[in-house]
């Protein structure tokens, strides 16, 4: 099973897409085309996330609530054992890269740009949203 850390801004927009490659990403993970490993500090910041005026007006309270209340049910939580200090800019998204080097993630689906430019981060490949539907599309149906 392919292992994917999204991270909060993907996992938050992946919500409310109707079409486009987050859509396509949110439709498989259900189909069991990919497992989401996420951390404590991963699903804070997508709580966080949804909470921000911008979202929350977007996705509402109770649908946020069953997004948070699914994620935790179905995603792998995997404690951040080994840090991921000094590799982001910003230091924040440090935590994202801790994300994925604990679960040994396979994929890490972002829209940072910073993120992306690292390409890689141990195991994991750092890529966006486009360039991950592209791949589950590639895989055909499983």
């Amino acid at each position: 099973m392919i292992r994917v850390v999204l991270d909060a801004n993907a996992v938050v927009s992946a919500i409310r897409a109707e079409r486009g490659p987050l859509a396509v990403i949110r439709e498989a993970c259900p189909a069991g085309r990919f497992q989401v490993s996420v951390s404590d500090p991963l699903l804070e910041e997508v709580e966080r996330t949804l909470a921000k005026p911008y979202f929350a007006d977007q996705v509402g309270k109770v649908l946020a609530r069953h997004f948070l209340d699914l994620l935790q049910e179905t995603a792998l939580v995997h404690p951040i054992i080994e840090p991921a200090a000094g590799v982001a800019t910003p230091p924040e998204d440090d935590r994202i890269l801790a994300t994925a080097k604990n679960a040994r993630a396979q994929f890490l689906v972002t829209g940072d740009k910073g993120l992306l430019a690292l390409g890689t981060c141990g195991v994991t490949r750092v890529i966006g949203p486009r360039a991950f539907a592209d791949y589950l599309d590639s895989l055909g149906d499983i």
